[in-house]
């Protein structure tokens, strides 16, 4: 998946989460988790929301990703832990991380 794909992905995670709605935040974690993209990159942008949104807006949204990635993953074969606290299969393990989206600092 190609650079823009991937932070477009990252992006609508990111709307998803500071608009509030869990339906959302869902549908931008799976496309996200389909499109190979790691959970360290998604709870990453979750975690940059917080000086926007606020931390209990932010967990919510942690929350709500980390339950669609559990079933993201439910379906997928071949699974591993990660990080994110929930199981991510091989096939997205391999992808290329999206780098150069933030400057570092939150």
């Amino acid at each position: 998946m190609s650079r823009c794909r991937s932070a477009r992905r990252l992006v609508k995670v990111g709307i998803a989460a500071a608009a509030q709605s869990e339906g959302a935040v869902h549908s931008a974690v799976r496309h996200a988790k389909e499109a190979g993209i790691l959970d360290s990159e998604i709870r990453h942008v979750i975690v940059l929301s917080i000086t926007t949104i606020g931390f209990p807006r932010a967990m919510a949204a942690m929350s709500w990703g980390r339950r669609r990635a559990a079933k993201v993953v439910e379906e997928a074969q071949g699974s591993l832990f990660t990080s994110f606290g929930v199981v991510r299969s091989e096939k997205a393990e391999k992808a290329p991380a999206c780098t150069g989206l933030t400057s570092g600092t939150a």
